[in-house]
């Protein structure tokens, strides 16, 4: 998986939001649990309109990432130092890396799944001799790729970034046809949620961290 949803530390701040997400119709916190070589973690994903906070906490820290749409900013909060970073986002798809690479293979294959109550489609997606499989539904808005260390996304996530669907269940696998990770969301809660979840809190210290993010243009 290319790193939106692995396990998140404090050397790998999140520097790159692939997508502004505006006008979600679902508010509320969505339950995902992510295994890979490394293990199990829960990750915890809050919507409210044009505004997303993901909390992960990987071998004992917590990091917490919230995307402003209206302004056009990203906030990585680190509460065992009581400190932020921030750094601007841009509209649209996340740029590559600058390296020609073939175009993925997506295969809608017709079948559906009740997934926690959500219709989903199933979405066979092949790039680079690798396949992923990707259950997703039309009832949650669409999906905003989160990519701690600043890599590319993969096939998937640009393709589901593209649309307006959401993951429930994703499986890759690797070019022998081996599972190499899934995420599966576990729990789905609408719910009205307090603005300040998405502001940072006032007693946190900014941060300037060098070469962090996009530069400003």
């Amino acid at each position: 998986m290319s790193q939106p949803l692995r396990a998140v530390s404090l050397g790998a701040l999140l520097i790159l939001v692939g997508t502004l997400v505006f006008g979600q119709a679902f508010e509320g916190n969505i339950t995902m649990k992510l295994t890979t070589d490394d293990g199990t973690q829960t990750l915890q994903y809050q919507v409210k309109a044009d505004r997303i906070r993901l909390d992960v906490e990987h071998e004992g820290m917590q990091s917490s990432f919230i995307v402003d749409g209206p302004a056009k900013k990203m906030y990585v909060l680190i509460p065992m130092m009581q400190a932020y970073t921030e750094m601007k986002l841009e509209d649209g798809p996340a740029k590559g890396s600058g390296t020609k690479e073939s175009e993925p293979v997506v295969k809608k294959t017709g079948k559906t799944e009740t997934i926690l109550g959500y219709r989903c489609e199933q979405i066979l997606i092949t790039h680079s001799g690798k396949e992923t499989e990707v259950w997703a539904t039309k009832g949650l808005g669409r999906f905003i790729q989160l990519d701690p260390g600043g890599g590319t996304a993969s096939a998937w996530e640009r393709e589901l970034a593209s649309g307006d669907v959401f993951p429930l269940r994703v499986i890759e696998k690797d070019a022998k046809g081996k599972q190499v990770s899934t995420m599966e969301v576990t729990a789905v809660e609408k719910k009205s949620l307090s603005d300040s979840l998405f502001k940072v809190p006032a007693n946190y210290n900014k941060l300037d961290i060098p070469m962090m993010g996009r530069p400003d243009h």
